[in-house]
């Protein structure tokens, strides 16, 4: 004899934007509901991936992204409420955890489902996490494993302590199970894309209709300062079964463009130049960019991607002055960076350089540097950021020695931050006028004559303002949408 169990109803749940919660991100302290909404709109990869893996165990599963198709705690309440799910799993994100923590406490007001926190502030905050009653379970780790065993354990109502990477409650006390195991990327089905609406993800330098992100590889071996991916265990996925997931996208779905999200994507440069050949080897028609450093390209790795169908690549440059590039552990030369982004101009793809301002040691001067040096280089596109502490990242830690005060979880509690302490520790520079260079900065870019003719010539103008266009259209496809939707009172 064996036991039966029921299938599970599983809601995934990214939450909507706050609009009142900033990020230190395009042009220093912008709304995070434009840049979300408008700039860089990533479908909610971590919580496909768990689909997946749940549909795989034959469990029913929804996914309600707020973020991507704008909808209000109202809108979310009535359709969780006519999937009526046993659990829901929601991401909680480190920018605005007090906003999240109260959406969710309308959903367990409203529905008899458990929840689980998973995300960002979950894993780094997991006490302060699990001590909002509407939370029944927070995963601590990635969640790969967690995310089965935890359902399995609610399914079959047996005890949680031996459920790895979770943290709850019993009778008042918080119970912290062990570490998750390590998983291996090849083992983990391809992100469930089928539930949700490919079409409405897009970036602003998007090129085509159907656009996706993916992941080849987590982590990263190097220690730039300001990082966090260094603190993951580096691991890469075999060429095999990334392409296998790139021909998924492209045969069921239809996907003609795909943004990789490793930090730094040629660390392996025979895993490149073998992932690009059998790319070309299987005449895989679809557009793709990627992220990495200028000293981990050569002239024959950027000429097979382009052969391949790379049309752009991100370099992370983050300073004009090699003084700060030293001690941003960032060890290579401003003549390596020009090299590299004119080599990639020369193979006839688009570059966008990433610019930080506010950097260890950072003064007027050395943004001045930054910027003298963004405008002598071929880009077609760059991006300043602020520099903000991000947790756990060496900058974050010194901050909090130097300041006493961990900001992300002060800002959490409500409390006021002193503005020096959203800073690296080291910088000269006001975070008001770290905001003012960045804006700055922007202006001397992009309003130059020769600038501007570079970007109304080059090749991909067309398709990039046709798809800011078809952002528009998006959204407006999406208010009727919501205007279909009958809110919850509650």
């Amino acid at each position: 004899m064996f036991t039966v169990y029921n299938v599970m109803k599983i809601l995934l749940l990214r939450l909507p934007i706050n609009s009142a919660c900033k990020i230190a991100s395009v042009g220093g302290m912008v709304s995070s509901k434009f840049y979300f909404e408008w700039l860089v709109r990533y479908p909610p990869l971590g919580l496909l991936y768990y689909g997946a893996l749940l549909k795989q165990k034959g469990h029913t599963v929804k996914l309600l992204d707020g973020e991507l198709m704008g909808y209000t705690i109202n809108h979310i309440t009535a359709l969780a409420k006519q999937f009526n799910p046993d659990i829901i799993f929601s991401s909680v994100n480190i920018y605005n955890p007090q906003f999240e923590f109260e959406t969710l406490k309308v959903l367990k007001d409203t529905l008899r489902c458990h929840i689980i926190a998973r995300g960002h502030f979950p894993r780094l905050y997991p006490e302060e996490t699990i001590v909002n009653k509407q939370i029944d379970f927070a995963l601590t780790g990635k969640g790969f494993h967690s995310v089965i065993d935890i359902t399995d354990a609610i399914e079959k109502k047996v005890p949680f302590e031996n459920v790895k990477g979770i943290i709850y409650t019993d009778n008042g006390n918080i119970i912290k199970t062990a570490n998750e195991e390590a998983f291996n990327f090849d083992t983990i089905p391809f992100p469930a894309r089928e539930l949700i609406d490919n079409s409405v993800c897009t970036t602003a330098l998007s090129k085509y209709d159907t656009f996706t992100t993916m992941t080849a590889s987590i982590g990263c071996p190097y220690s730039c300062t300001y990082c966090v991916d260094r603190y993951i265990p580096y691991q890469t996925r075999s060429i095999e079964n990334v392409i296998a997931e790139i021909e998924e996208c492209i045969n069921k779905l239809s996907i003609k463009e795909i943004m990789f999200l490793d930090s730094t994507f040629t660390i392996d440069r025979n895993w490149c130049m073998h992932f690009c050949n059998e790319i070309i080897k299987r005449k895989l028609t679809f557009a793709w960019a990627i992220r990495t450093r200028a000293d981990l390209v050569d002239d024959e790795l950027l000429a097979t991607f382009a052969k391949s169908g790379c049309i752009s690549i991100h370099y992370g440059i983050e300073s004009g002055n090699e003084q700060i590039l030293q001690n941003l552990h960032r060890n290579m030369s401003l003549s390596q960076i020009k090299t590299a982004i004119e080599l990639t101009i020369q193979k006839g793809m688009e570059v966008l350089g990433f610019f930080m301002i506010g950097n260890e040691g950072e003064t007027t001067e050395t943004v001045h540097d930054t910027m003298r040096f963004a405008q002598s280089l071929p880009l077609h596109f760059a991006q300043f950021n602020v520099v903000f502490p991000m947790p756990p990242s060496d900058t974050y830690e010194r901050v909090k020695k130097k300041f006493g005060v961990d900001i992300w979880l002060e800002a959490y509690k409500g409390k006021n931050i002193p503005p020096d302490s959203c800073k690296p520790p080291n910088s000269t520079l006001s975070l008001k006028g770290l905001d003012y260079f960045a804006n700055k900065a922007y202006l001397m870019f992009y309003l130059r004559p020769k600038q501007l003719w570079r970007l109304l010539t080059f090749k991909y103008a067309p398709y990039i303002a046709i798809r800011i266009f078809k952002i528009l259209l998006i959204h407006i496809k999406q208010y009727f949408k919501r205007l279909s939707i009958t809110p919850s009172s509650k």
